[in-house]
């Protein structure tokens, strides 16, 4: 299986990158397994960067970063 590749704009990477790994990693496993719709897997990523105190900007930012950029992904 090979990685999924996320194209990140370097502000952004620099704001978010690394600082949620649990909550990126099952999102990311969402996206590769399908188990659930995209709107859903955006949910539970936005959930669990909650979960694992994300600071709610940070949170913001992750979450529409994915829904608004995440499709040609899914």
């Amino acid at each position: 299986m090979s990685p999924t590749l996320v194209p990140r704009l370097p502000l952004v990477y620099w704001l978010t990158g690394g600082t949620s790994n649990e909550a990126a990693v099952v999102h990311d496993w969402l996206y590769t397994t399908k188990p659930v719709d995209r709107e859903t897997a955006d949910h539970v990523l936005r959930e669990a960067l909650s979960v694992t105190c994300v600071p709610a900007w940070r949170r913001w930012l992750m979450y529409w970063g994915g829904r608004l950029f995440g499709a040609e992904h899914w």
